[in-house]
């Protein structure tokens, strides 16, 4: 980073001690972060405006003891790379090697969020300056860079984990966008004790409050200035810059902004901008701190908009930027009314042909003017990317039809892809919809059922599948796979989902893959060929430029006379006639069935050296001696070899013999006067049959309740696993079991219940399953556990695969698993 000189300070004297310039950077900072004076009736009529939002549930969600699965899912969603902390580590180094300090970690963090430990020794941030401009002089030319903690972010990271599940139901649907981790800190400067106040109003509870407050009050911040850490400073306003929760805090201050708006609207100050008569009027749009705000143009709006800022800057201290702030008007608006704006509101006055986040704000007739911007944007990148980027192979002409062939194509595309999620079943046609995995179209093979019918006519009341119907109305295939579909306990909307993600949703990569599978199977044995041939080239240890020249080669990329000619740039061609058979793909392909993997590399780096002379010719080179060529083709391939050895370490003795060690992490039972249920699931593949599991113990280890149930289906692993979870709670709800820990062995079971995925998949929906029953257990803690202190649990679900009908046991020791709960006992003794 380079040397920072010297600054002008604000009296405009150069600054070139080094003390001096400390003073200034500090100075600068301490004033941004001294809190100003707050205008109590500004405040209380902010406040008024803001409705209560939080209701008991939600602060029962928030108020839920923290776990370790919290902490290590908030480690992972953490940016490996991103700004390290005081120590010099970034995430990167606690994400791989959890397995060496992730207890103690989570220890720090749980003692933080659950007992209230102090946070202030992990709370000092190092603010770095980094220039915004080539020659900066002032310390407004720098943008400061906070360097946090990793186990701070880590603390707050966890706090959102919970939050943001919470704040879409508090903050307006104005604010339409949300950045994470934003890098600009004088944008999100906000007195904490609005925040405090602000979270009364929402009738937030006492103890998250001051978990949010003690995350604000203890930060401190030093500066890093020209290598070395000065000054000391304890803010009290403003938002930590790289902190995981200062986004969500900033969302929450500036509600009160949007309240305060909606109010003028409500008592008739203002009215916003409707598209058509028919559509809803929008009178002001959010994307995170930068604000859009429609009205009339008469004095009235003028005079509304004016109170609004002024009310909100006395409450919050936000001030509006009037150098970042312009005014537009529609062309039937008086020039009295535009001056009138102006002087009240102090702010410029644009056209029309103005741009706001990169797309053009208004739209006017003349659409070339309006889009030439754009158009002369893409086409500069081009032109930049070309030669870089692009293939010479990619290039296809030009064809009016083109756009819709792509459209049409992408059409089929979504319909080999998309299938309907069976919630009640009720809008699926069952011989017409796709809704059976399994097959490419997800269309039954055999249906001999009412042509009309619905799969809702295929579930019982019990939410299972009907076996009788569906052995009656499909072939055994078919049934085999219907078994495969889970079904909620709640009934939920039937919708169409993508096949190819995980989550239901599509995404280019999934997309692409299958229109890569649609070409393969309309030539499949080329496709197979091939297939195993570049899983060959992609395995050959060359340099990357020798596999990207290799790659062009084969795909005829080159720049040579045959393809020149195709580009109408080829000053020297030969006749037709005198073409080969075979294109350079299809012979490369024939040299690999007859040559080793060794040979194949240096007969590409052998090509290569061949292109790179040939250019340098070309260009007006000398020609080298064709030996020379071979020689140095045989030598730069043994010296990449070489190299890439020296980069291997070598195996250490130790790790290379010593067998993996499997600690067994014993069942822990729950402390004095509480219960905690383990659940777990079986499969019988034959009879489509799954087994459920679950128990209940107390601090003694013994056992208080116990069941084994046998459910019809043959889901996925996760699936069952889920739907163990969802009978096990449901049980204990209706034998009225106070339960407060809930342990499973299945990871993505326990990670998606502490954050719940959208609901697109069956998976989504049995997770919401599980969700609402634990609205019944605010207490309960859901943690995930290894096998081995889960074995109870699965001795049950294993015994279940016997049974026809639900086995209970109430306070006595069932017998499947009697050995297993006395070693449990024993090892806690």
């Amino acid at each position: 980073m380079p040397k920072i000189k010297f600054l002008i300070d604000p009296a405009g004297a150069k600054i070139t001690s080094r003390d001096g310039m400390a003073v200034v950077v500090q100075s600068y900072f301490a004033d941004i972060f001294q809190t100003s004076a707050i205008d109590d009736e500004a405040l209380h009529a902010t406040l008024q405006a803001i409705p209560p939002m939080v209701t008991s549930a939600m602060n029962d969600e928030l108020l839920m003891p923290f776990t370790s699965a919290e902490v290590e899912g908030a480690l992972r969603a953490m940016g490996p790379d991103k700004s390290p902390g005081i120590d010099g580590m970034s995430a990167m180094f606690y994400q791989n090697n959890w397995e060496i300090v992730g207890e103690m970690v989570t220890k720090v963090v749980l003692q933080i969020l659950n007992e209230g430990a102090d946070a202030t020794a992990l709370n000092h941030t190092i603010i770095t300056l980094i220039p915004k401009i080539k020659k900066p002089q002032r310390i407004t030319d720098f943008r400061p860079i906070s360097l946090c903690n990793v186990i701070s972010k880590l603390v707050t990271k966890v706090i959102v984990g919970r939050f943001k599940h919470v704040l879409p139901m508090v903050i307006s649907e104005t604010q339409s966008t949300f950045l994470a981790n934003r890098q600009i800190q004088d944008n999100i400067l906000v007195a904490f004790e609005l925040v405090h106040a602000m979270k009364h109003k929402e009738k937030g509870r006492r103890a998250w409050i001051n978990l949010i407050m003690a995350c604000l009050t203890s930060n401190s911040f030093s500066f890093l200035l020209n290598g070395e850490v000065t000054g000391l400073i304890l803010p009290t306003r403003g938002l930590r810059q790289g902190c995981p929760l200062s986004p969500y805090l900033f969302l929450i201050v500036s509600e009160g902004f949007s309240r305060l708006w909606q109010h003028e609207e409500r008592v008739g100050n203002l009215n916003g901008f409707a598209i058509t008569h028919q559509a809803a009027p929008i009178s002001h749009l959010f994307f995170a701190d930068d604000s859009l705000l429609f009205c009339q143009a008469n004095e009235r709006s003028c005079m509304a908009i004016k109170r609004v800022l002024d009310t909100y800057h006395r409450a919050s201290g936000q001030l509006l930027n009037p150098d970042k702030s312009v005014m537009s008007f529609s062309p039937n608006t008086t020039l009295g009314i535009q001056v009138f704006f102006r002087r009240q509101l102090h702010m410029a006055i644009c056209e029309c042909h103005e741009t706001y986040l990169g797309l053009p704000a208004f739209s006017g007739r003349n659409k070339k003017e309006l889009f030439s911007g754009v158009k002369e944007k893409i086409w500069r990148l081009m032109r930049k990317w070309r030669e870089q980027l692009f293939s010479g192979g990619a290039h296809r002409g030009h064809s009016p039809s083109l756009t819709w062939q792509g459209i049409l194509w992408g059409r089929e595309l979504l319909q080999n892809g998309l299938h309907w999620k069976i919630g009640e079943g009720r809008s699926v046609l069952i011989g017409r919809d796709p809704w059976i995995l399994g097959h490419n179209s997800f269309l039954p093979i055999r249906y001999d059922g009412p042509a009309n019918g619905v799969v809702a006519n295929l579930i019982t009341e019990n939410r299972e599948w009907n076996s009788q119907l569906l052995q009656a109305y499909f072939s055994v295939v078919d049934v085999e796979r219907i078994m495969t579909l889970p079904l909620s306990f709640f009934p939920t909307l039937d919708r169409l989902i993508w096949h190819h993600h995980n989550s239901g949703q599509y995404t280019v990569k999934s997309g692409y893959h299958i229109a890569a599978s649609m070409e393969d199977a309309s030539n499949p044995s080329v496709s197979t060929t091939k297939s195993s041939w570049w899983q060959f080239f992609w395995s050959l240890n060359l340099p990357p430029k020798l596999k990207i020249f290799a790659w062009r080669l084969i795909h005829d990329a080159l720049p040579v006379a045959k393809n020149l000619i195709c580009l109408e740039s080829c000053w020297f061609s030969f006749d037709w006639s005198n073409a080969t058979l075979m294109t350079n793909g299809d012979y490369i392909i024939h040299l690999s069935t007859v040559h080793s993997k060794a040979e194949m590399e240096l007969i590409f780096c052998t090509l290569w050296c061949i292109w790179t002379e040939r250019n340098q010719v070309v260009h007006g080179g000398k020609a080298k001696p064709v030996i020379s060529l071979a020689g140095f083709a045989s030598r730069y391939l043994g010296n990449y070899f070489a190299a890439r050895q020296k980069e291997l370490p070598p195996p250490t003795p130790a790790v290379a013999t010593a067998p993996a060690i499997h600690r067994q992490v014993p069942w822990i039972p729950p402390i004095s006067g509480s219960y905690k249920l383990n659940v777990d699931a079986a499969l019988n593949v034959g009879s489509n049959i799954i087994g459920v599991g679950a128990i209940v113990r107390d601090a003694a280890g013994n056992v208080v309740a116990a069941l084994s149930k046998p459910i019809v289906g043959n889901f996925a692993s996760h699936e069952m696993e889920a739907k163990a979870l969802f009978h096990g709670l449901n049980w204990v709800l209706q034998m009225q079991l106070p339960i407060d820990y809930i342990e499973t062995d299945a990871l993505m079971v326990s990670n998606a219940i502490h954050n719940p995925p959208v609901a697109f998949t069956a998976f989504d929906d049995l997770i919401l399953d599980i969700t609402s029953l634990l609205s019944f257990f605010p207490r309960a803690v859901v943690a995930h556990v290894k096998r081995s202190a889960n074995m109870a649990a699965h001795g049950l679900a294993k015994f279940a695969l016997k049974l026809d009908e639900d086995c209970v046991w109430l306070e006595s020791c069932p017998p499947p698993i009697y050995s297993i709960v006395v070693n449990d006992i024993c090892l806690n003794l």
